[in-house]
């Protein structure tokens, strides 16, 4: 019956938004290992807790990285765990090329930035017109 009882915790979870899975910590790094295999990397600002009996107990990934077992492995290692990761914000940058020569002149955080550093330019740099390309993407931790 305790098997029962941990995959009702794990839906319980899973409906909740949680990731579950097994923590690892490997060369650095904290993860989380789902049942289907795959590994998910976690950052510090993804929320996770392992479960210690029927408690859940929140973990930082510097928790992960340098607790310790008596033997010198990592503590948390292999435990249930469930995260909840970070929301990744949109980052939205004007790219300026040229419209003959299709060199690009900077990428800038808004088309009024674009445009100003565009009226700045040396009008001898240009070939043709310059175009405004909007990117979209996901920012990253540096």
């Amino acid at each position: 019956m305790i098997f029962l009882s941990d995959h009702m915790k794990e839906t319980a979870d899973i409906m909740a938004g949680y990731i579950t899975g097994r923590l690892f910590v490997e060369n650095g790094t904290v993860g989380i290992q789902r049942s289907n295999g795959q590994e998910l990397y976690l950052g510090e600002g993804d929320h996770i807790e392992v479960r210690n009996g029927d408690e859940y107990q929140p973990v930082t990934t510097w928790d992960a990285l340098t607790a310790k077992t008596v033997e010198g492995w990592p503590l948390y290692a292999g435990l249930y765990a469930r995260v909840k990761q970070m929301e990744k914000e949109t980052l939205t940058v004007v790219e300026v090329s040229d419209s003959v020569t299709k060199l690009i002149y900077g990428i800038y955080f808004s088309r009024e930035l674009a445009e100003q550093a565009v009226a700045k330019s040396d009008k001898n740099w240009w070939s043709g017109e310059p175009v405004y390309k909007e990117l979209k993407g996901v920012s990253c931790e540096i």
